[in-house]
C-alpha cells in the first residue's frame, strides 16, 4: 500500500513537471501564466522524454539534449503505430552569400542586430543571444498550434529550438570559416568584430534519430574556386593566326559596325577626310528656320555620294556602298532603325539591292537592339482615296499653275512666293568673301584653308587691323573677290617692297556680299600672262566669265557662233547664279555687238575681219584698267560645274597638279612652268571638225536650256513676291 502512494505521488510530481517545462523558453512579459485556457494540457509526445523529474531547464541543458525520441501515443490516438499530428517546423537555409535581404536571408527578422564575432574553433554562440535572435525573428513554429487555439501565440518545440541552435551554430561557423579566408565583404568583416562565447564541440552529443524526426540539409561550407589559367602565353596568343571572320564583341567594334546597321565588318571602314566632316552650323536660316536645301553642295571624295540627310545631316554612300552620316565629328554609320526608317535597307550591304547581296557573311546574330521596325511595304493601307490615284505635282492639273506661282502648294488659290524645284544657293559668305583678311598673309591662309577644306571658316587674326594704317573702308556697295585684291597687293609690293602698307589689303568689311561680283575673276586681269599655253572656249567663260569686254575675246566668242544668250547661259549656268546676281542678256549683247570710238566717244555697231581659229591669248590687250597677275587657283572661285572632258585644257589641269602638289601660292604667270614641271601639254585637243570652239555650243545647248528655265522661273518667282509684298498687283485705272 505504501508503495503504491509513494508510486502515485512519482507520478503526480512526474506530470506536473512536463506540464510545467511544455511553456515556451522564452515569454513575452506580463503574459498571463495559462496560456492554454484549460486545466488539463495533453503533453507533446516530442519533448516529454527529454526532461527528468526535479532538473533545472538551462539553456545548457537544452543543447546537450540529443537522445532518442520516445514516441508517446496521446490520449486519442487512433493506433499506437502512427506519429502524432504536430506543425511541420520551418526549415531554415544557410547561404553565404550577402546582398539585399530577402525573406530567404537567415535571421531575416533581426538584421538590425549586429552579427556575431568569428569564432576561432566551430561551435555553437552565445546560448542568451541565439535565444533572442530567434524569439525576435519569430520564425520557429510554436507547439501549440496542435491544441487548435488560433489566437494564441505558436509554441516551438525543445527538439526544434535545438535543430535550430545547431544550425546557426554550424552557420556562425561556416561565417568564420570565410571571414578567416578574406572571402565575405569589408562590411561583414567590420560587423564580426564582438567577442562570442563558443561552446566546446565535445559538449555536443549527436543522438541516433529515429524515423520521424528529420534534419536540415547540411551546410558545406563555399569553397575557394579559383578561375581556371589559360594555358596560352602572351607570346603564344601574339603568334596566333587571325580568324577569317571574327564575331568581335567589344565596345569600339559595335560602335563602327552596328550589327543590322549600313556597314559591315567585311569592308573598310573610312579614313579621316576633312571632306566627311559636315557641321549643322552651315544650314542657313531662311524665314527663321533652317533650310537644307539651300546648303552648298558637298565635296566629297572620289567615289562618295550624297544620297540624302538624317536631319541636318546628310547621308552619304562609299565606294563600297555603306551608308554613313557625316557629323561634326566624322561619318559614323547608319543603325539598322535609322536605316529602314530612311528606305535604305535595300542598298546597304546585306540590302537586295546591294552590288554583294548574299556574298557578305551574316552578322545579324549581333544584334544592337534597334531592329523594331515597321513594314511600310507589307500592310495593305487602307486610304480615304482611291487605290493608285498619283498626288505628284506634275501629273496634276494644276502642276503648271503651281510651278508658275498661280497656285499655293498649301492653300491652292492665293498667290505665294514658293518654289518647290528652286536650286539651293552655294555660296556662303563667310567661306567664300569673309571679313577680317587684313594683308597678304591673311589671304594666303584663307586660300590655303578654303583648298584644303571648302567648308573651314576663317578665322581673323587677333593681332592684325587696319587701325593707324590710314586705310579706310572702301566706299564701295559690293565685295570684290578677295583674290582681286591680293593681285593688287601683290603688284603694290612689286613696286614697292620696302612700304609696310603696300601689303595690306582693301578694307571692305561690312560691304554687301555678291555671288558673282564677290567671285568671278575681274576683268583687269592680264590674261595674256598664259603666253603660248592654249585654253578652250569654256574655260575663258569658266574663268574669265567678264573678258568678254576684251575686243580678241569677243572676235572668239563670236567667231564660234555665240551670241549674247548664249554667253549670259553660259556664266549663269557654270556659277549657279540665281536672282540678282544673275547675268543679263541685254548687256552683254551690246558688249558684242557695239564698241565706243575713241574720239567722238560714240557707240557704234562692231565691223569685224574674218575670223581666224586662235586659242591662245597672245596678242590680246586691254587699256582701259591697269592689269594685275592673279592667284591661280582663285580662278575657280564660284564655280559650280568645272570643265570636264575635252573642255579641260592645259589651264585646267595646270590648276589642279598645283592643289594636288600643295602648290597653293601658285600664280597665273607661273602657268606655263607649271606645266613644264608637270610635263604636260600647252596645246588643247583638236575637234572633228577642225575647230573644238563651233563644237560647244551644240555639245551644250541642252543643258542650257534647261538652266535658261531655271533663272526665268526663278525671275518669275521673284516678281511675284514682290507684288505680293505690294498688297497684289496694281490694278489699271480707266481715267476719262
Amino acid at each position: 500500500m505504501m508503495g503504491e502512494l509513494q508510486q502515485q505521488q512519482s507520478s503526480d510530481m512526474i506530470d506536473r513537471g512536463r506540464r510545467a517545462h511544455s511553456f515556451p523558453i522564452y515569454e513575452p512579459p506580463n503574459k498571463p501564466a495559462d496560456k492554454m485556457g484549460r486545466s488539463y494540457r495533453t503533453p507533446s509526445p516530442r519533448r516529454e522524454p527529454y526532461f527528468a523529474e526535479g532538473e533545472e531547464i538551462t539553456p545548457k541543458l537544452k543543447l546537450n539534449l540529443r537522445r532518442p525520441v520516445v514516441m508517446d501515443t496521446p490520449p486519442g490516438s487512433p493506433s499506437d503505430g502512427f506519429n502524432a499530428p504536430a506543425t511541420p517546423t520551418k526549415q531554415t537555409v544557410s547561404m553565404t552569400t550577402f546582398g539585399l535581404l530577402t525573406p530567404c536571408t537567415p535571421n531575416f527578422g533581426n538584421f538590425f542586430r549586429p552579427a556575431p564575432a568569428s569564432p576561432t574553433t566551430p561551435g555553437l554562440t552565445d546560448d542568451s543571444d541565439v535565444g533572442q535572435q530567434h524569439g525576435a525573428s519569430g520564425s520557429d513554429v510554436g507547439a501549440g498550434a496542435e491544441d487548435g487555439y488560433d489566437s494564441d501565440k505558436p509554441l516551438a518545440t525543445q527538439f526544434d529550438k535545438m535543430q535550430q541552435q545547431i544550425r546557426d551554430a554550424e552557420f556562425a561557423a561556416s561565417l568564420s570559416e570565410e571571414a578567416r579566408h578574406g572571402r565575405s565583404r569589408r562590411s561583414t568583416r567590420l560587423a564580426l568584430k564582438d567577442v562570442v562565447k563558443v561552446a566546446p564541440v565535445n559538449t555536443i552529443k549527436v543522438a541516433a534519430i529515429t524515423q520521424s524526426m528529420k534534419l536540415a540539409n547540411p551546410v558545406v561550407p563555399a569553397r575557394n574556386v579559383s578561375s581556371p589559367e589559360s594555358s596560352l602565353t602572351a607570346d603564344a596568343v601574339v603568334q596566333l593566326p587571325p580568324d577569317i571572320n571574327p564575331a568581335v564583341l567589344t565596345l569600339d567594334w559595335q560602335l563602327q559596325y552596328p550589327p543590322g546597321g549600313s556597314t559591315h565588318p567585311s569592308y573598310p571602314y573610312p579614313q579621316m577626310d576633312p571632306r566627311l566632316f559636315f557641321d549643322p552650323v552651315h544650314v542657313p536660316i531662311v524665314d527663321g528656320l533652317p533650310n537644307v536645301f539651300r546648303v552648298a553642295p558637298l565635296l566629297l571624295p572620289i567615289g562618295w555620294r550624297h544620297v540624302s540627310r538624317s536631319g541636318f545631316l546628310p547621308i552619304v554612300f562609299d565606294p563600297y556602298q555603306q551608308a554613313f552620316k557625316l557629323t561634326p565629328i566624322g561619318p559614323l554609320p547608319l543603325p539598322c532603325e535609322e536605316v529602314h526608317q530612311g528606305g535604305l535597307a535595300k542598298y546597304v550591304p546585306g540590302g537586295k539591292e546591294h552590288p554583294e547581296a548574299g556574298l557578305l557573311p551574316d552578322i545579324a546574330p549581333l544584334s544592337d537592339g534597334s531592329d523594331e521596325i515597321y513594314n511600310f511595304e507589307g500592310v495593305d493601307w487602307t486610304l480615304p482615296w482611291p487605290k493608285g490615284e498619283n498626288f505628284d505635282g506634275s501629273a496634276s492639273t494644276g502642276a503648271v499653275q503651281l510651278a508658275n506661282g498661280l497656285l499655293s502648294p498649301i492653300t491652292g488659290d492665293s498667290p505665294s512666293y514658293t518654289n518647290i524645284n528652286k536650286p539651293y544657293s552655294h555660296y556662303i559668305e563667310a567661306q567664300d568673301c569673309p571679313d577680317g583678311i587684313v594683308d597678304i598673309a591673311d589671304a594666303w591662309r584663307w586660300l590655303t584653308e578654303r583648298e584644303l577644306d571648302p567648308t573651314a571658316t576663317f578665322v581673323p587674326s587677333p593681332d592684325k587691323s587696319w587701325k593707324n594704317t590710314g586705310i579706310y573702308r572702301t566706299t564701295r556697295v559690293g565685295k570684290e573677290p578677295i583674290a582681286s585684291l591680293m593681285a593688287l597687293a601683290l603688284s603694290d609690293v612689286a613696286v614697292s617692297p620696302n612700304n609696310p602698307i603696300a601689303s595690306y589689303l582693301k578694307n571692305q568689311n561690312g560691304r554687301v556680299f555678291c555671288p558673282f561680283r564677290s567671285m568671278a575673276t575681274p576683268v583687269h586681269v592680264k590674261i595674256t600672262l598664259l603666253g603660248e599655253v592654249e585654253i578652250t572656249l569654256v574655260e575663258l567663260l569658266s574663268y574669265f566669265p567678264n573678258h568678254y569686254l576684251w575686243r580678241k575675246c569677243s572676235d572668239r566668242l563670236v567667231g564660234a557662233g555665240l551670241t549674247g544668250m548664249d554667253v549670259t547661259n553660259f556664266i549663269n549656268y557654270t556659277r549657279g547664279l540665281e536672282g540678282d546676281a544673275t547675268r543679263s542678256n541685254n548687256t552683254i549683247n551690246a558688249q558684242l555687238t557695239y564698241e565706243t570710238e575713241v574720239v567722238s566717244g560714240k557707240r557704234v555697231k562692231i565691223v569685224r575681219e574674218p575670223h581666224i581659229a586662235a586659242y591662245s591669248t597672245e596678242g590680246w590687250a586691254y587699256t582701259a584698267w591697269e592689269l594685275t597677275d592673279y592667284p591661280l587657283l582663285g580662278l575657280a572661285h564660284g564655280l559650280k560645274h568645272m570643265p570636264e572632258g575635252p573642255d579641260a585644257g592645259p589651264l585646267t589641269a595646270a590648276m589642279k597638279w598645283a592643289r594636288e602638289n600643295g602648290r597653293y601660292k601658285a600664280l597665273l604667270s607661273e602657268v606655263p612652268e607649271l606645266l613644264q614641271q608637270a610635263g604636260l601639254q600647252l596645246l588643247i585637243e583638236p575637234g572633228e571638225s577642225g575647230d573644238p570652239d563651233k563644237e560647244v555650243k551644240p555639245m551644250h545647248v541642252e543643258k542650257l536650256k534647261k538652266d535658261r528655265i531655271r533663272v526665268l522661273e526663278d525671275a518669275r518667282m521673284r516678281k511675284r513676291a514682290a507684288e505680293k509684298a505690294e498688297d497684289g498687283k496694281r490694278k489699271r485705272v480707266k481715267t476719262e
